[in-house]
This record gives C-alpha cells, structure tokens and sequence, in this order.
C-alpha cells in the first residue's frame, strides 16, 4: 500500500468538495482535521485491530466535520469512525472460505444514506486490497475469491479521475446535489471532447491504411460531423437524438470518413441511412413501419433489475431516470438478432417487447438511453449470434459470460452457455456504482486493433463480417476484446 499516495488522492478529493461547494480554500485544514485527530483517543483504541499501514493511512487523511453536512464524494459518506469500521465483522466471514478473521475486512467508507442495505468501500487488512461493495446483495460477488480487488490509491484515482473529466463536480448549495455537494454530469463537455477525439483517431489509423492511402494524402479536406445538419435537426425533431446531449454532440463534430465500416461488420451511418436504421422494424419488413418518432421508450418499474443485474443501483439514485428516448443504434450491422431463434442468454441493450418492437431488430452498437445509464455515452454491442459456452470469452472483471458470480465454485460457477449482449461489457465495477464501459474505451481498443494488425482493412475499411467477433470466445484472441477496469 502506498500510504503517501493515499493520503494525498483522499485529501485533494476532499479539497475537490471543499472548494467546489463555496468553501475557503485557506480554512480546509483548520476545518478538516486527520481521522486520528478527530477522533482522538476512540481512534488510538482500535489501534491494535488495524495493520501498520491502514492506520498510517487515517493518520493522514483528513476527515469532514460533522456539522458540515456533505459527503466525501457522490457515492459515499466520510471515512468510516472507529466505531462503525468493525460493523459486519460478523457477518464477512460467512463468506469467507480462507482466514475468516473477523477483523480482517473493515468498512472504510459507507454508502451514502440513500442506499438500501448499504455497505460501502470495503478495506482488506490482510492484502491492502479495496473494492467498492454498494449494498449486501454484493457480498458474495466481492468474496467470491475470484472478483478482483485493487490498491485503494487506484481506487481514489479512479474518483480524481471522474472529476478531471468533468464526469462529477462539487457544487455550492444554491445548486442542486443529489449528494451535497457531489452532482453527477450524465454529458460533460471533455467527455464529448476525449470521445469525438478517439473516434477522429481511429478514422486516421483506418485511412492511413487503405489501399489508396497514398492518393488521399495530398487532401488535405476533412468534413466535420458524421450527418448533415438538416438531418441532425430532424432526428432532434423525431426524438431520436436530444439537441445537446451526447449523441448530437458526437454526430455533430465527429470527423467524416472516407469509408463505410468502422469495425468487423459496423457501418458508420451517414446522412442517408442514419434515420432509417432507427426504425422499429428490420430491413426485411420495412413497409408499413411506424414513423421514428413514436418509438419513445416507455419503461416499466424493475427494468434495471431484470436487464443489468444490479438491483440496488437504482433502488434511490435520482441519477437513474426512466429515459425519454429509445437507444440509439449509432454503428448498424445488416445482420438481424432474433430473441426467438437465437437460444442464448440474455437481452438486448433494452427490452424491445415493452417498446412494440417485437424480437427481432438489427445487430451493432447501441448507446444506452440515458434513465437505463448514469451517463450518456455508455453502449452495448448487440450480436446477431451468442458467444461465451466456449468457456474464453471475458468481461473486464475477468468473469467469463453468463458466470454465477455469486458462488464461490468456479467449476459450480460455470453456465456454459451463449450471450449476443455481454461482449465489452465491464462486469462487476470495483470502484464505483454499476455502469457500463463509455464509448471512448471501445474507440481506443478498435484502434488497438487496426495499428496492431488484428483487422485487416480494404477499401471499404475494417474488412470482415460479424462473424469476426467469435474470436472473442477463443483460446487466442478473448483478450482482444476485454476493456479496462475502470
């Protein structure tokens, strides 16, 4: 554990808070004592039952005075006081198949009061380890021996992080928090920025290695915006896309290229299929299709539970709302999914049933309506066939598709059996309340995977149809396509 890293990302996230909410920068020390100072001789009690380390930590690291009201960051309450660190030292060993100590794993941080059977940031004295457990519903999955945990410097980065990108912001109290003074940006500007600027980079890798790379060198045009402008402002119009959100933005400014396919049977839509592909019927039953604009989503209570997995993530977040608009198909395969014939696990990025659109709609990447995400960039990539029963394919956690995660038999927990939704997917999220993986990653991995030869590329662009993504599910390229963490 690297104690004066710790220190150092704990206090600027809380000088993050401090400042943002209205506060004197000059006061924040004399207002936000250590832990141990705070806490004095209760803290100096529980001395014995800390590691070396854990308490050098809370040595350091400065804590929020009760009457200041706020919390530390948007999904957790200060660091936890001597008293309540040891709550469920009886309830962690039932899960606990090696050293069932009871004072081995502390609650360093709880999940703020909103949260039904909270627990928070969980601490592991025996390794130094950190992953974030929002409520007991994830006990199992954290102890399972299998679910990585981390460094908690890694940890409080990933948080410095989403507030580098804009992602979550302290704000003063005339502004509205939903976790004084933390509010989360579903649709930061430099998160449309660093996306638009993945995508600008992988459509330079990509032209640089078509076959008439050489004659397109001496033109120099490039053409901003993936749709002309009279046909962004009628997917506005149809409700397909919001005028500012994200996925106007990113249609807006992303760079035009000069091919179709932008990965292994992805199209880049274009001004004259864009609206189209939207429709609510395949290419196969176009005629007679409801206009784009009555496809608004209209979701019913337990969604979340029934499709992401997580049912705790939106028992009392207000960041989660039912969405507006429907899922946004931004790179369409001609491939069809069929939920009738396709005999796998799982659903699509959505359930279409309850929207009218039957079982049967176009396979490629879908952004993922805002109300069914935190943030508007999160995607699914929806396969026309099921993947995984082969045992290789993984999610970021290292869990393979469809694993019971919860038990901790691996052998128990294999399913062997097929998903068309679970490729890219994150699994389970140590640092933070469930999401999925945002668009940028996926961009700077499909990059990856031109310069480093992995696609081979023609005239048209990325070659190959969508039976390229099997090789997910193979003994030598599932690590191909696995993102990272966080």
């Amino acid at each position: 554990m690297d104690v004066d890293r710790c220190i150092t990302l704990h206090n600027e996230i809380l000088r993050h808070g401090w400042i943002g909410h209205g506060n004197n920068p000059e006061q924040f020390e004399a207002e936000c004592p250590t832990w141990t100072e705070h806490y004095g001789d209760t803290a100096e009690q529980i001395r014995p039952d800390l590691n070396t380390e854990l308490y050098a930590f809370l040595s350091g690291a400065r804590v929020i005075v009760e009457s200041l009201d706020f919390l530390f960051y948007y999904w957790v309450r200060d660091l936890c006081s001597p008293g309540s660190l040891f709550n469920c030292e009886d309830f962690f060993p039932n899960f606990m198949d090696e050293d069932p100590d009871p004072k081995r794993i502390v609650v360093l941080f709880w999940m703020r009061d909103e949260y039904s059977h909270r627990l928070g940031v969980l601490f592991d004295q025996k390794t130094s380890l950190a992953i974030i457990c929002p409520t007991l519903d994830e006990v199992e999955v954290v102890l399972n021996g299998r679910t990585p945990w981390y460094p908690l410097d890694r940890l409080l980065q990933a948080w410095l992080d989403m507030i580098a990108n804009g992602s979550i912001k302290a704000v003063p109290d005339e502004q509205e928090a939903h976790g004084r003074p933390w509010v989360l940006d579903s649709c930061s500007e430099i998160m449309i920025q660093k996306t638009v600027n993945a995508f600008d980079r992988l459509v330079q890798s990509i032209e640089a290695r078509l076959p008439d790379a050489g004659s397109l060198a001496g033109d120099t045009t490039i053409t901003y915006g993936l749709l002309d402008d009279d046909v962004l402002q009628l997917a506005i119009e149809s409700e397909i896309v919001e005028g500012q959100g994200f996925a106007f933005e990113f249609l807006r400014r992303a760079r035009r290229p000069r091919f179709s396919r932008i990965a292994p049977g992805l199209d880049v839509p274009n001004s004259a299929n864009f609206l189209l592909q939207q429709s609510s019927e395949t290419e196969e039953s176009m005629e007679g299709s409801p206009s784009v604009g009555t496809q608004l989503w209209k979701v019913v209570e337990g969604w979340y539970r029934n499709v992401l997995g997580r049912p705790q993530s939106a028992s009392k977040d207000d960041s989660i709302k039912l969405p507006s608009l429907p899922a946004l198909l931004l790179f369409r395969s001609n491939r069809v999914v069929d939920e009738k014939t396709i005999n796998c696990r799982a659903s699509g990025p959505y359930d279409r049933r309850r929207r009218g659109w039957g079982s049967r709609y176009n396979a490629g990447l879908y952004l993922i309506p805002l109300g069914c995400s935190r943030f508007e960039d999160e995607f699914q990539l929806i396969l026309p066939f099921g993947i995984g029963a082969k045992g290789y394919a993984r999610m970021s956690d290292g869990s393979r598709f469809c694993e019971n995660t919860a038990s901790r038999d691996p052998e128990m927990a294999m399913s062997n059996m097929d998903t068309f939704a679970d490729l890219y997917r994150p699994g389970y999220q140590p640092f933070e309340d469930f999401r999925e993986h945002r668009l940028f990653t996926l961009l700077e991995n499909w990059r990856e995977r031109v310069e480093c030869g992995d696609w081979d590329i023609g005239e048209d662009g990325v070659e190959g149809s969508m039976e390229v993504w099997r090789e997910a599910d193979t003994e030598h390229g599932w690590q191909k396509y696995v993102l990272p963490v966080g």
